[in-house]
């Protein structure tokens, strides 16, 4: 049995399961599996989220794969590369697991990962933040209120954005396009990520990676033809556009957008903090700021109780399951929204 397991016993058998279901689906599913796959992202959030990190893992290994000598004159070092703190064993282990598990299917079998998929229609709401693994392997993260209706077909990947906004991280498949509908515009990608925001009477877009066509109706055709004229654009990473779907006057402006500006428009997405010997009062500071659930110190001396660990921000329970396992602390949950630490 690994540290990781003795320590963290829950993690570990998700962090597990989660690189079983990702060697499956490289294999490709049977109709049973693919039921009980759907079942198992069903019982618990996490799920859905250490999936997406072992499926992340397999889109850097299958681009590495497919790497030749003419495409450059060595492997683009990205592909190589992970950023691991010292608290990264809370979920390495499983990713080196999850490296041997897809590079042996990959070279003995050489499989076509992307011929599994048929016909997938489903709907997907937010009340809170949620992250999803889409049929293809992209990743989908939701933001409160937003909602999605998934309609696949083996020829096209089509999503419509019906509220709110929602991030996307693009499965690669050139065979196979990806696009984003939001209220008339659509949102071309093959593999990339790109954030979609539904704001009053207009559709915001910001390319995060690689390049996105946007298609929408173009505001200074013949409004009295019988057919509908549309105007396309690319957009690059760094860049956003906004479209008013009330200004017929003029077509959407693409605008550069910097580190920090594109940081604050995707500050709803939660993000890894790291704490190191941070007392606990600082710690929950920090986790309320971002989250609706609210964390109380009910006793005063846990207040500077340092903290050595790593968190996702939109991963209160997480953190409060933590704080139960490797201190003296137990919780008390007041309502859907508070939360309150004491002394155990």
């Amino acid at each position: 049995m690994s540290d990781n397991e003795i320590e963290f016993p829950e993690e570990g058998r998700i962090d597990r399961e989660a690189a079983e279901w990702v060697a499956k689906r490289v294999k490709g599913f049977s109709p049973k599996e693919q039921d009980a796959f759907f079942d198992w992202l069903a019982t618990d959030p996490r799920h859905s989220e250490w999936y997406g990190r072992h499926m992340k893992t397999w889109k850097q290994l299958n681009q590495l794969a497919q790497w030749k000598p003419e495409h450059s004159e060595r492997p683009n070092q990205d592909l190589l590369k992970y950023s691991i703190s010292r608290h990264g064993w809370m979920w390495f282990g499983g990713i080196a697991a999850t490296v041997v598990l897809l590079f042996t299917l990959w070279f003995s079998q050489n499989l076509n990962f992307w011929s599994q998929f048929e016909n997938v229609r489903e709907n997907l709401v937010a009340n809170e933040y949620e992250s999803h693994v889409l049929p293809d392997g992209s990743i989908v993260e939701m933001n409160r209120g937003a909602a999605l209706k998934v309609d696949y077909t083996p020829e096209i990947r089509r999503v419509e954005l019906v509220s709110s906004e929602a991030h996307f991280d693009v499965a690669k498949n050139p065979d196979r396009p990806f696009i984003v509908h939001a209220r008339g515009v659509d949102f071309r990608a093959v593999g990339t990520a790109f954030n979609v925001r539904l704001n009053g009477d207009s559709v915001e877009l910001l390319v995060t990676e690689g390049r996105v066509q946007m298609t929408a109706p173009d505001p200074v055709a013949d409004q009295g033809s019988s057919k509908l004229s549309r105007y396309a654009r690319d957009v690059v990473a760094g860049q956003r556009t906004v479209t008013s779907l009330n200004d017929v006057g003029s077509l959407a402006e693409v605008v550069e957008v910097s580190a920090v500006e594109a940081s604050e428009l995707l500050a709803w997405k939660p993000r890894m903090l790291e704490f190191n010997e941070v007392p606990l009062s600082e710690v929950v500071e920090a986790f309320n700021l971002l989250n609706t659930v609210q964390l109380e110190i009910g006793d005063s001396e846990l207040a500077s109780e340092p903290i050595v660990a790593s968190f996702q921000t939109a991963n209160v329970n997480h953190f409060v399951e933590l704080l139960e396992w490797t201190f003296d602390v137990k919780s008390e949950r007041i309502s859907d929204d508070r939360v309150v630490l004491r002394r155990r």
